[in-house]
């Protein structure tokens, strides 16, 4: 009874199976495993729990009343809070503030507070409404008195008839209607969040840290009614409010702001449309009555062989600059002759090859592309812009070791000449610079082509 409680020093779980009242006090932290063991508690029935350490609980407790009084202890916790269904709650949680005086509670419907304490923190979840209870004259008004409170309610927080008396130091409240409080003291809000929000405040209101907007008040209208002052010059109460708002400072000055727009979310780029896959294929074209086999990759023409069985003995020079895109009908460069290009019966009847790339367009000569090749003079008309590269072991097994070539270029850098490239060709062969070139150019070119290996006569 409430005179008479069970006095009870347990240090593991607490059961009980009765329809009646409970009161319990225990030496050291009370643990409950179930004050329903029967599954016929009355639902008028009074749970008064004291203990001299924490207070947790397995299980829900129901009760019409309930009363939770520690000494030094603490009530749940943020992972596991005290879990009620109760219509009316009191308590007293005591400690040092930090490790201990903490409370955390749950309760899964209405419920009136009548004098609820905690020296440190204090978690209040109700599934529903949170009224205070309306004390007699004389007495303390609070109904939630704590160092910090964070109070939540899915329904409304207080009434007009019964508004929730707090004696709060740091002061959040998420209501999920209408919101109204009685501060028996200057309090600082750090966010309150609700439908119509009417506070009154006996002494000085001092914004705290705000939503991720900065807001201190968010709701549809506020009014707001201070003793002393409401925010400061340097740290304004910042309020976000979509209807009427109305605050008063009696003995004091008014420091309110609006929250600052939130940032604008960085728009994304737009994403660059994929580039249309440039056709590719094998396709064949009759150059000088020659038939060129070669393939469309990346916008270029890739020379495979000399193929056919119509070509002409007299068809032993070959030019190439441009050849037939078919999927796109346009002309696209010639960019590599690859090896084994002469390898053929019609290609072995080549003997002279004029490559004349566009401006820009670099034509590579792959190893092997000579081999079996008969061609005996190879004509390079760069132009200003064009280039050519001949990489290692170009003339292969070629059948003509003693070749012409003719270079027309504007600048040396235009030829890139890798080590070994002019192996297997003989010292007889010539390398002739049209005089397009400048002299200073021509010499860069000459010590260029002898590094890769040109034994032969450079001449301009």
């Amino acid at each position: 009874t409430n005179d008479a409680p069970l006095d009870t020093k347990v240090g593991g779980g607490v059961t009980v199976g009765a329809p009646g009242d409970i009161n319990i006090a225990n030496q050291g932290n009370l643990n409950i495993t179930d004050l329903d063991a029967d599954g016929n508690a009355a639902a008028d029935r009074d749970v008064t729990l004291t203990a001299t350490g924490d207070i947790n609980s397995d299980k829900q407790i129901k009760a019409d009343n309930a009363e939770i009084n520690t000494v030094d202890g603490n009530v749940g916790s943020s992972e596991n809070p005290l879990d009620l269904s109760v219509n009316h709650l009191d308590g007293t949680i005591s400690g040092d503030g930090t490790g201990t005086g903490n409370a955390a509670i749950t309760n899964d419907k209405d419920v009136v507070i009548g004098d609820l304490t905690a020296s440190g923190k204090l978690n209040l979840n109700v599934k529903g409404s949170i009224t205070g209870e309306q004390k007699p004259a004389g007495e303390d008004p609070a109904n939630v008195t704590a160092n910090t409170a964070d109070i939540t309610a899915t329904g409304d927080v207080g009434t007009t008839d019964n508004p929730l008396n707090t004696a709060v130091d740091n002061l959040k409240i998420n209501s999920g209607g209408d919101v109204n409080v009685n501060s028996e003291k200057s309090t600082t809000i750090d966010q309150i969040n609700g439908k119509d929000i009417n506070l009154n405040v006996d002494g000085d209101v001092t914004a705290g840290k705000g939503n991720e907007n900065g807001a201190n008040i968010t709701g549809d209208n506020l009014n707001l009614d201070a003793e002393g002052s409401v925010g400061t010059k340097d740290k304004p109460l910042v309020t976000d409010v979509k209807g009427e708002t109305n605050i008063t400072s009696k003995y004091g000055k008014a420091n309110t702001a609006k929250p600052k727009p939130a940032p604008k979310p960085t728009p994304k780029p737009t994403p660059k449309p994929k580039p249309t896959p440039k056709p590719t294929g094998i396709y064949k074209a009759v150059i000088t009555e020659d038939t060129i086999t070669y393939k469309i990759a990346n916008g270029t023409a890739q020379i495979i062989k000399i193929i056919g069985n119509t070509v002409s003995k007299a068809a032993k020079s070959l030019k190439l600059s441009k050849l037939y895109n078919p999927v796109t009908k346009k002309m696209v460069p010639v960019t590599d002759i690859f090896k084994d290009t002469f390898n053929s019966n019609e290609g072995r009847r080549v003997t002279k090859l004029t490559l004349t790339p566009p401006a820009g367009i670099n034509i590579v000569i792959h190893t092997g592309a000579f081999n079996k090749s008969k061609v005996k003079k190879l004509n390079l008309k760069l132009g200003k812009k064009g280039k050519v590269t001949i990489q290692k072991n170009a003339w292969k097994k070629t059948k003509a070791r003693k070749v012409k070539i003719t270079i027309k270029a504007k600048k040396a850098k235009q030829v890139v000449v890798k080590k070994k490239a002019f192996k297997y060709l003989k010292k007889k062969s010539v390398i002739k610079v049209k005089k397009f070139m400048s002299k200073k150019q021509f010499k860069k070119l000459r010590k260029k082509l002898k590094k890769a290996g040109f034994k032969g006569k450079i001449k301009r």
